[in-house]
Order: C-alpha cells, then structure tokens, then sequence
C-alpha cells in the first residue's frame, strides 16, 4: 500500500493542542484544510472526509470502513501506543522536517504502507 502526504497540506509540527485528521475549523485560516499523517491515511484507507473533519484521533467508528484494527483503535486499546507514536512524530514541535519525515515514513513501513512525500 502506498500513502502520499503533500507537504502544502500536511498539519504538522504545531504541537498537539490545534492538529486534528483534518483541520477545518482552525482560528488560523491557512490551516483548514490540512491534514495530520494520520488524516492522510485515513483517507487512504476509505474513511469519508466527512468523517474525520476536525477529530483528533483515528477511533473505533472507522472500522466501519474496513480499517485495519490498528487504525480503528480507541483511547484504552493495546495497540493505541502505535497511534500515539504516529501523532507525537507529527506535531512534535521541536523535530526537524527531514527527521519527521524519516520516522514516519519507518512508523508506516511497520504496517507494510510505503510513504512518499510530494511538493
């Protein structure tokens, strides 16, 4: 499987106060419409825009949308580390873009999804 993540839409490095899947409702209008790694992948996996607007997790309700268990995980689930470690790689505000990148892109090779980074 292969995920891409645009870098003019991608939500990252802000802290985890405001990132959500995907920001639409941001008091800094230049971040609506972005998007978390975790955004990008729920897209990826078939859950509606609609369904991630504004959340911040991915959450059990997506496995409705035939989600691999680890991504329809809930706040007490085993596995919800995993999730942790994808979102605190993103909105860490004092990692560097090539180190941010890189450990994502190893994060989601765990899952056998290849990442690539676009413009």
């Amino acid at each position: 499987m292969k995920l891409v993540i645009e870098r003019s839409k991608w939500y990252r490095g802000k802290g985890d106060k405001d990132s959500r899947l995907l920001v639409t409702e941001s008091l800094v209008p230049e971040d609506n419409g972005k998007m978390c790694c975790l955004g990008f992948c729920a897209l990826m996996l078939g859950v509606p825009k609609e369904y991630i607007e504004n959340v911040g997790m991915p959450m059990r309700a997506f496995l409705e949308f035939g989600v691999p268990k680890w991504f329809g995980t809930n706040v007490f689930d085993k596995d919800r580390q995993e999730i942790y470690d994808f979102a605190y790689t993103n909105d860490n505000t004092t990692l560097d873009e090539e180190y941010r990148e890189a450990r994502i892109t190893e994060l989601f090779a765990k899952k056998d999804i290849q990442v690539e980074f676009v413009d």
